[in-house]
């Protein structure tokens, strides 16, 4: 998934800018 490789693979700037999109996922 998305989220998955984001956090794996992700910078930790992609990682905030993944979080500010996808807020409801992270409750």
């Amino acid at each position: 998934t998305i989220r998955n490789y984001v956090e794996t693979q992700g910078t930790p700037e992609e990682k905030e800018d993944y979080k500010q999109m996808n807020l409801l996922d992270f409750d």
